[in-house]
């Protein structure tokens, strides 16, 4: 039997969400406020924070991790948002689209596969 892969399908895979609890900052209408990628793929990611960006909002995201010499600055636009409700009470729930794919942000992803995960605890929630 002969299995044909469509280049959708391999785009679809190459573009998965890794699920990812990593701090990071969203800057907005010039306001840095803090958040946490709760997951990451090569086109955006899914953020958590205290704030709401209105959609399509210009977002640069800043995020931190071990796997990183160095915050990868990446920016965006919102691409839908809502709020939900977690143990610290209401929080807001967006998705940014990247306005382009970095060689840094690949090598991310690579590092958070191999590991199984996302979340190091050790992690600063900010490098200022």
């Amino acid at each position: 039997m002969l299995t044909v892969h469509s280049r959708v399908t391999q785009d679809r895979r190459l573009l998965s969400r890794i699920p990812a609890l990593l701090p990071c900052e969203i800057t907005y209408d010039k306001v840095t406020r803090q958040a946490v990628i709760v997951d990451l793929s090569l086109n955006g990611a899914y953020i958590s924070s205290k704030s709401l960006p209105p959609k399509d909002a210009p977002v640069t995201v800043s995020l931190f991790s071990t796997h990183l010499k160095r915050p990868l600055l990446l920016d965006g636009r919102i691409a839908r948002r809502g709020w939900g409700t977690s143990e610290e009470g209401n929080v807001g729930r967006f998705g940014v689209r990247f306005d382009r794919v970095s060689p840094e942000l690949i090598s991310l992803l690579r590092a958070l596969i191999a590991k199984g995960e996302g979340h190091t605890p050790s992690e600063p929630a900010s490098s200022k």
